[in-house]
Protein backbone atom coordinates (compact mmCIF):
# COMPACT_ATOMS: atom_id res chain seq x y z
CA UNK A 1 0.00 0.00 0.00
CA UNK A 2 1.43 3.47 -0.91
CA UNK A 3 2.29 5.89 1.87
CA UNK A 4 -0.56 8.14 3.04
CA UNK A 5 1.19 11.25 1.68
CA UNK A 6 1.22 9.79 -1.85
CA UNK A 7 -2.47 8.87 -1.71
CA UNK A 8 -3.38 12.38 -0.50
CA UNK A 9 -1.31 13.94 -3.29
CA UNK A 10 -2.98 11.75 -5.93
CA UNK A 11 -6.43 12.57 -4.58
CA UNK A 12 -5.61 16.28 -4.63
CA UNK A 13 -4.45 16.04 -8.25
CA UNK A 14 -7.59 14.18 -9.35
CA UNK A 15 -9.82 16.71 -7.58
CA UNK A 16 -8.00 19.63 -9.22
CA UNK A 17 -8.27 18.11 -12.70
CA UNK A 18 -11.97 17.34 -12.23
CA UNK A 19 -12.67 20.90 -11.07
CA UNK A 20 -10.78 22.39 -14.02
CA UNK A 21 -12.70 20.24 -16.49
CA UNK A 22 -16.02 21.21 -14.92
CA UNK A 23 -15.23 24.92 -15.13
CA UNK A 24 -14.06 24.77 -18.74
CA UNK A 25 -17.14 22.78 -19.79
CA UNK A 26 -19.44 25.39 -18.24
CA UNK A 27 -17.72 28.26 -20.03
CA UNK A 28 -18.21 26.80 -23.50
CA UNK A 29 -21.50 27.78 -25.07
CA UNK A 30 -22.68 25.82 -28.07
CA UNK A 31 -22.53 27.85 -31.26
CA UNK A 32 -24.64 27.35 -34.33
CA UNK A 33 -23.66 28.23 -37.85
CA UNK A 34 -25.75 28.11 -40.96
CA UNK A 35 -25.03 28.99 -44.56
CA UNK A 36 -26.52 32.17 -46.02
CA UNK A 37 -26.24 34.05 -49.29
CA UNK A 38 -25.00 37.64 -49.49
CA UNK A 39 -28.44 38.97 -48.49
CA UNK A 40 -28.60 36.90 -45.28
CA UNK A 41 -31.06 34.32 -46.60
CA UNK A 42 -30.49 30.70 -45.57
CA UNK A 43 -29.20 28.46 -48.34
CA UNK A 44 -28.01 24.81 -48.36
CA UNK A 45 -24.68 24.21 -46.60
CA UNK A 46 -23.10 22.95 -49.83
CA UNK A 47 -22.99 26.62 -50.91
CA UNK A 48 -20.54 27.32 -48.07
CA UNK A 49 -18.54 24.11 -48.39
CA UNK A 50 -17.69 24.14 -52.07
CA UNK A 51 -15.49 26.58 -53.93
CA UNK A 52 -17.55 29.13 -55.84
CA UNK A 53 -20.76 28.24 -53.98
CA UNK A 54 -21.43 31.86 -53.04
CA UNK A 55 -22.40 31.05 -49.46
CA UNK A 56 -21.18 32.61 -46.23
CA UNK A 57 -21.21 31.05 -42.76
CA UNK A 58 -23.54 32.91 -40.41
CA UNK A 59 -22.99 32.43 -36.66
CA UNK A 60 -25.55 32.88 -33.92
CA UNK A 61 -27.55 31.26 -31.17
CA UNK A 62 -29.27 27.90 -31.18
CA UNK A 63 -32.45 29.44 -32.63
CA UNK A 64 -30.76 29.73 -36.03
CA UNK A 65 -30.80 25.96 -36.39
CA UNK A 66 -34.56 26.17 -36.92
CA UNK A 67 -34.36 28.72 -39.75
CA UNK A 68 -35.91 27.34 -42.94
CA UNK A 69 -34.16 27.51 -46.30
CA UNK A 70 -35.11 30.76 -48.01
CA UNK A 71 -35.74 32.49 -44.67
CA UNK A 72 -33.80 35.65 -43.82
CA UNK A 73 -31.82 35.31 -40.60
CA UNK A 74 -30.93 37.98 -38.05
CA UNK A 75 -29.45 38.32 -34.59
CA UNK A 76 -26.10 36.77 -35.47
CA UNK A 77 -23.03 37.66 -37.48
CA UNK A 78 -20.91 36.52 -40.40
CA UNK A 79 -17.90 36.93 -38.10
CA UNK A 80 -16.76 33.66 -36.53
CA UNK A 81 -16.80 33.63 -32.72
CA UNK A 82 -13.47 33.10 -31.01
CA UNK A 83 -12.84 29.45 -30.42
CA UNK A 84 -15.72 28.63 -32.74
CA UNK A 85 -15.74 26.70 -35.96
CA UNK A 86 -12.64 28.19 -37.54
CA UNK A 87 -10.63 31.24 -38.30
CA UNK A 88 -12.65 32.30 -41.34
CA UNK A 89 -16.24 33.47 -41.23
CA UNK A 90 -16.55 33.04 -44.98
CA UNK A 91 -17.35 29.92 -46.83
CA UNK A 92 -14.86 28.61 -49.32
CA UNK A 93 -16.80 30.51 -52.00
CA UNK A 94 -15.12 33.74 -50.91
CA UNK A 95 -16.45 37.10 -51.89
Amino acid sequence: MPPMKTVARQLSFVTTVAAALSISACEQRPQTRICTDGAGVRVPEQNCRRSGGGGFWYYGGAALAGAAYGQRVSGGSHKAPRGGFGASARGSGGG
